[in-house]
Protein backbone atom coordinates (compact mmCIF):
# COMPACT_ATOMS: atom_id res chain seq x y z
CA UNK A 1 0.00 0.00 0.00
CA UNK A 2 1.33 3.54 -1.20
CA UNK A 3 2.03 5.56 2.09
CA UNK A 4 1.20 9.21 2.44
CA UNK A 5 1.57 12.17 5.48
CA UNK A 6 -0.80 14.99 5.77
CA UNK A 7 0.00 18.21 8.17
CA UNK A 8 -2.94 19.27 9.19
CA UNK A 9 -4.33 23.21 9.88
CA UNK A 10 -3.89 25.49 12.88
CA UNK A 11 -5.62 24.35 15.77
CA UNK A 12 -6.44 25.30 18.82
CA UNK A 13 -5.64 21.94 20.84
CA UNK A 14 -3.38 19.09 19.24
CA UNK A 15 -6.63 17.07 20.22
CA UNK A 16 -8.68 18.79 17.82
CA UNK A 17 -6.42 16.70 14.48
CA UNK A 18 -8.51 13.47 15.39
CA UNK A 19 -11.56 14.80 14.46
CA UNK A 20 -10.09 17.28 11.37
CA UNK A 21 -8.28 13.92 10.44
CA UNK A 22 -11.83 12.52 8.98
CA UNK A 23 -11.44 14.12 5.81
CA UNK A 24 -8.94 11.80 3.78
CA UNK A 25 -10.97 8.82 5.32
CA UNK A 26 -11.70 8.06 1.54
CA UNK A 27 -8.21 7.54 0.72
CA UNK A 28 -7.86 4.84 3.66
CA UNK A 29 -8.25 2.08 1.27
CA UNK A 30 -5.93 2.98 -0.91
CA UNK A 31 -3.02 4.58 1.42
CA UNK A 32 -1.95 4.16 4.58
CA UNK A 33 -2.29 7.78 5.74
CA UNK A 34 0.21 9.83 8.47
CA UNK A 35 -0.99 13.05 10.13
CA UNK A 36 0.90 15.74 12.02
CA UNK A 37 0.03 18.91 13.87
CA UNK A 38 2.02 21.83 12.60
CA UNK A 39 2.55 22.97 15.96
CA UNK A 40 4.06 19.80 18.01
CA UNK A 41 7.02 20.51 20.09
CA UNK A 42 7.27 24.88 19.69
CA UNK A 43 8.46 25.29 23.04
CA UNK A 44 11.17 27.64 23.09
CA UNK A 45 11.66 27.51 19.26
CA UNK A 46 12.12 30.65 17.35
CA UNK A 47 11.03 30.82 13.40
CA UNK A 48 13.87 29.86 12.05
CA UNK A 49 14.40 27.11 14.55
CA UNK A 50 10.51 25.81 13.74
CA UNK A 51 11.44 26.04 10.03
CA UNK A 52 14.47 23.96 10.41
CA UNK A 53 12.73 21.24 12.26
CA UNK A 54 10.38 20.84 9.36
CA UNK A 55 12.86 20.74 6.81
CA UNK A 56 14.76 18.39 8.70
CA UNK A 57 11.45 16.29 8.98
CA UNK A 58 10.62 17.04 5.38
CA UNK A 59 14.04 15.18 4.11
CA UNK A 60 13.58 12.42 5.92
CA UNK A 61 10.12 11.93 4.85
CA UNK A 62 11.23 11.68 1.24
CA UNK A 63 12.40 8.10 1.69
CA UNK A 64 9.01 7.27 3.52
CA UNK A 65 5.84 8.86 1.64
CA UNK A 66 4.60 9.07 -1.61
CA UNK A 67 1.87 11.67 -1.32
CA UNK A 68 2.17 14.98 0.75
CA UNK A 69 -0.35 16.97 1.57
CA UNK A 70 -0.64 20.07 3.57
CA UNK A 71 -3.61 22.15 5.14
CA UNK A 72 -3.31 25.65 5.61
CA UNK A 73 -0.08 26.29 7.99
CA UNK A 74 0.62 22.92 6.85
CA UNK A 75 0.92 23.78 3.16
CA UNK A 76 2.60 26.59 4.11
CA UNK A 77 5.52 24.18 5.97
CA UNK A 78 5.41 21.82 2.71
CA UNK A 79 5.09 24.62 0.44
CA UNK A 80 8.61 26.11 1.95
CA UNK A 81 10.31 22.81 0.96
CA UNK A 82 9.58 22.60 -2.64
CA UNK A 83 13.05 22.50 -3.46
CA UNK A 84 13.41 19.00 -1.81
CA UNK A 85 10.81 17.43 -4.52
CA UNK A 86 12.76 18.68 -7.69
CA UNK A 87 14.43 15.29 -8.43
CA UNK A 88 11.58 12.78 -7.26
CA UNK A 89 7.93 12.09 -8.26
CA UNK A 90 6.09 12.66 -5.30
CA UNK A 91 2.73 13.97 -5.13
CA UNK A 92 2.36 17.30 -3.40
CA UNK A 93 -1.31 18.88 -2.68
CA UNK A 94 -2.19 21.96 -0.98
CA UNK A 95 -5.36 22.99 0.57
CA UNK A 96 -6.22 26.72 1.50
CA UNK A 97 -2.25 27.23 1.58
CA UNK A 98 -1.61 30.93 2.78
CA UNK A 99 1.03 32.43 0.93
CA UNK A 100 0.19 35.39 -0.53
CA UNK A 101 -0.29 38.30 2.43
CA UNK A 102 -2.77 40.76 0.83
CA UNK A 103 -4.58 43.53 3.42
CA UNK A 104 -7.41 41.40 3.69
CA UNK A 105 -6.10 38.80 5.15
CA UNK A 106 -3.09 40.05 6.88
CA UNK A 107 -6.07 42.03 8.84
CA UNK A 108 -8.33 39.21 9.71
CA UNK A 109 -5.17 36.85 11.05
CA UNK A 110 -4.17 40.36 12.76
CA UNK A 111 -7.22 40.65 14.25
CA UNK A 112 -7.36 37.23 15.84
CA UNK A 113 -3.45 38.17 17.35
CA UNK A 114 -4.63 40.77 18.65
CA UNK A 115 -7.47 39.35 20.67
CA UNK A 116 -4.78 36.44 21.61
CA UNK A 117 -2.80 39.18 23.28
CA UNK A 118 -5.76 40.32 24.82
CA UNK A 119 -6.15 36.52 26.49
CA UNK A 120 -9.70 36.60 25.39
CA UNK A 121 -9.21 32.78 23.77
CA UNK A 122 -13.04 32.37 23.49
CA UNK A 123 -13.68 35.21 21.70
CA UNK A 124 -10.40 34.57 19.42
CA UNK A 125 -11.94 30.97 18.71
CA UNK A 126 -15.18 32.14 17.87
CA UNK A 127 -13.57 34.87 15.48
CA UNK A 128 -11.03 32.54 13.91
CA UNK A 129 -13.81 29.60 13.87
CA UNK A 130 -16.07 32.42 11.46
CA UNK A 131 -13.26 33.04 9.21
CA UNK A 132 -12.61 29.37 8.87
CA UNK A 133 -16.13 27.89 8.66
CA UNK A 134 -19.05 30.40 8.61
CA UNK A 135 -21.52 27.92 7.86
CA UNK A 136 -20.96 26.42 11.45
CA UNK A 137 -21.70 28.13 14.47
CA UNK A 138 -19.23 27.76 17.52
CA UNK A 139 -20.39 26.64 20.56
CA UNK A 140 -17.60 27.65 23.19
CA UNK A 141 -14.73 25.85 24.38
CA UNK A 142 -14.84 24.51 27.80
CA UNK A 143 -10.85 24.83 28.65
CA UNK A 144 -9.44 24.67 32.18
CA UNK A 145 -6.27 26.73 32.70
CA UNK A 146 -3.26 24.87 31.12
CA UNK A 147 -5.28 24.07 28.05
CA UNK A 148 -6.30 27.79 27.70
CA UNK A 149 -2.91 28.83 28.13
CA UNK A 150 -1.48 26.04 25.50
CA UNK A 151 -4.48 27.45 22.91
CA UNK A 152 -3.33 30.73 23.21
CA UNK A 153 0.50 29.83 23.09
CA UNK A 154 -0.41 27.33 19.69
CA UNK A 155 -2.38 30.24 17.75
CA UNK A 156 0.01 33.26 18.93
CA UNK A 157 3.01 31.13 17.59
CA UNK A 158 0.94 29.92 14.44
CA UNK A 159 -0.68 33.28 13.57
CA UNK A 160 2.23 35.06 13.84
CA UNK A 161 4.42 32.57 11.63
CA UNK A 162 2.10 32.76 8.99
CA UNK A 163 2.24 36.98 9.22
CA UNK A 164 5.49 36.98 9.64
CA UNK A 165 7.17 34.17 6.92
CA UNK A 166 8.47 34.87 3.81
CA UNK A 167 9.07 32.66 0.94
CA UNK A 168 12.20 32.41 -1.03
CA UNK A 169 12.83 34.55 -3.98
CA UNK A 170 12.92 31.74 -6.19
CA UNK A 171 9.91 29.89 -4.53
CA UNK A 172 7.87 31.14 -7.71
CA UNK A 173 10.13 29.57 -10.42
CA UNK A 174 10.42 26.45 -9.26
CA UNK A 175 9.81 23.59 -11.10
CA UNK A 176 8.28 21.31 -8.65
CA UNK A 177 4.36 19.89 -9.72
CA UNK A 178 2.08 20.90 -6.71
CA UNK A 179 -1.66 20.74 -6.69
CA UNK A 180 -3.80 23.13 -5.02
CA UNK A 181 -7.73 23.22 -3.89
CA UNK A 182 -9.55 27.12 -2.71
CA UNK A 183 -12.82 27.47 -1.77
CA UNK A 184 -14.63 29.69 -3.93
CA UNK A 185 -16.41 31.10 -1.29
CA UNK A 186 -13.44 30.97 1.51
CA UNK A 187 -13.31 33.98 3.87
CA UNK A 188 -9.75 33.88 4.74
CA UNK A 189 -7.92 32.22 2.45
CA UNK A 190 -8.98 32.88 -1.32
CA UNK A 191 -7.04 31.99 -5.06
CA UNK A 192 -5.51 35.78 -4.37
CA UNK A 193 -3.61 34.07 -1.27
CA UNK A 194 -2.24 31.19 -3.71
CA UNK A 195 1.58 30.81 -4.57
CA UNK A 196 1.60 29.84 -8.39
CA UNK A 197 4.78 28.22 -9.72
CA UNK A 198 5.21 27.17 -13.55
CA UNK A 199 3.48 23.59 -12.58
CA UNK A 200 1.33 24.88 -10.07
CA UNK A 201 -2.25 23.41 -10.90
CA UNK A 202 -5.19 25.57 -8.71
CA UNK A 203 -8.56 23.96 -8.66
CA UNK A 204 -11.43 26.63 -7.03
CA UNK A 205 -14.13 24.36 -5.23
CA UNK A 206 -17.34 25.27 -5.83
CA UNK A 207 -19.68 26.30 -2.70
CA UNK A 208 -16.67 26.22 -0.34
CA UNK A 209 -14.91 27.98 2.46
CA UNK A 210 -11.63 27.25 4.01
CA UNK A 211 -12.88 23.47 4.68
CA UNK A 212 -13.19 22.36 1.24
CA UNK A 213 -13.41 18.73 2.06
CA UNK A 214 -16.24 19.49 4.93
CA UNK A 215 -18.29 22.33 2.50
CA UNK A 216 -17.92 20.26 -1.27
CA UNK A 217 -16.53 17.07 -0.46
CA UNK A 218 -17.88 15.27 -3.52
CA UNK A 219 -15.80 17.85 -5.65
CA UNK A 220 -12.81 18.20 -3.33
CA UNK A 221 -12.80 14.05 -2.94
CA UNK A 222 -13.02 13.82 -6.75
CA UNK A 223 -10.39 15.97 -7.51
CA UNK A 224 -7.67 14.75 -5.36
CA UNK A 225 -8.55 11.04 -6.66
CA UNK A 226 -7.92 12.24 -10.03
CA UNK A 227 -4.54 13.66 -9.23
CA UNK A 228 -3.68 10.77 -6.95
CA UNK A 229 -5.01 8.31 -9.98
CA UNK A 230 -7.59 6.42 -7.71
CA UNK A 231 -11.12 5.25 -8.15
Amino acid sequence: MRSLVAIGPLLPQRKDLESFSRCLDFLKKDYHITWRDPLENINNLTYDAYEDVWTKLIEKWQTQFDVFVGFSLGAILLQSQLNQFLDNKKIIILVSPPAKLNSPLKDKLSNVLELVSQKKTDEALRVLQNYVSPSSSYKGAILNQDQDANVLTRLKFGLEFVLTHQFAKNSTKCETLIYQLVGEDSQLVTQENVLMTPRSICEIVPKAGMRVLEDNPGFSQAKIKEWLHVK
